[in-house]
C-alpha cells in the first residue's frame, strides 16, 4: 500500500513540472553570434539563454521555429501561428497586433553606404526598397573586401 501511495505521489508531483502550454518562438536568425547561432537547427546563444531564463520554472515550454525572414516571423505572429519573437523593434504597425517588452539589452546599430550613394535624410529612408537593397549589398560586399569605399553614417 505504501508503494502504491509513493507511486501516485510521484506521478502527481511530476505533473507540477509539466508544461501547461508550449509557446512557439519564431526567428529567422541562424548566424548572429553571440546572440543566436543555429547548429543543425538547434539554436544557442545569448538571446536563447535569455528566453530560457525568463521561462525557467514557469508552466510554459518553448519551441523554437526557424523561419525564412523576419517579415515572415511577424506575419506568423500576427496570424497567431507563433507566440513570441525576440529582438524585435517596435513600430506603430507592429504594436497593432503585438505586445512589446521593455528593452532587455542595449546595442549600437551602424549603417554604411557607398560614398557615391545619395545621402539619407531620415532613418525611415532605409525602408524604401531601393535603399534597402543597396544597404544589404553594401554590407555584403564590404565583407568580400570590395574596394569601393563605404561611409559610416
Amino acid at each position: 500500500m505504501l508503494k502504491v501511495a509513493f507511486v501516485v505521489l510521484l506521478i502527481f508531483s511530476c505533473s507540477v513540472f509539466a508544461c501547461n502550454k508550449t509557446l512557439k518562438v519564431g526567428t529567422n536568425e541562424r548566424n548572429w553570434p553571440p546572440y543566436v547561432v543555429a547548429v543543425k537547427n538547434n539554436l544557442t546563444g545569448v538571446e536563447i539563454d535569455v528566453l530560457n531564463t525568463i521561462f525557467n520554472g514557469s508552466s510554459f515550454c518553448l519551441k523554437f521555429m526557424l523561419l525564412p525572414t523576419s517579415s515572415r516571423a511577424f506575419e506568423e505572429l500576427k496570424e497567431g501561428r507563433i507566440d513570441v519573437i525576440f529582438a524585435a523593434s517596435k513600430t506603430s504597425a507592429r504594436a497593432d497586433f503585438a505586445y512589446f517588452s521593455d528593452a532587455y539589452r542595449d546595442e549600437v546599430v551602424r549603417l554604411y553606404k557607398y560614398t557615391e550613394s545619395p545621402d539619407l535624410n531620415n532613418i525611415s529612408d532605409i525602408f524604401y526598397k531601393d535603399l534597402t537593397v543597396a544597404v544589404i549589398m553594401a554590407l555584403r560586399l564590404s565583407c568580400l573586401n570590395r574596394t569601393t569605399p563605404l561611409t559610416l553614417l
